[in-house]
């Protein structure tokens, strides 16, 4: 939907979109409403916070899985 409006509203600016040129990010994101821009602050915000979350995450329970693991000590 987003896609289909911006397209249209930079056809109506005088450029062809027919030729395989694409809206940069930036210009996507210059054309959304206040809500969309919201949800992509939102979603740049959660896909921060699981990317440094999951490396934290098998950091600190290393030793918790090593528990489980069957070790031959007697070896």
């Amino acid at each position: 939907m987003l896609v289909r409006k911006i397209d249209l509203q930079i056809t109506q600016k005088g450029h062809d979109t027919s030729s395989g040129n694409k809206a940069g990010y930036f210009q996507i994101v210059g054309m959304a409403t206040g809500s969309e821009k919201l949800m992509f602050v939102i979603g740049h915000c959660c896909a921060i916070v699981m990317g440094v979350a999951l490396p934290i995450f098998q950091i600190f329970l290393a030793d918790s899985f090593d528990a489980f693991a069957e070790v031959d000590k007697d070896d």
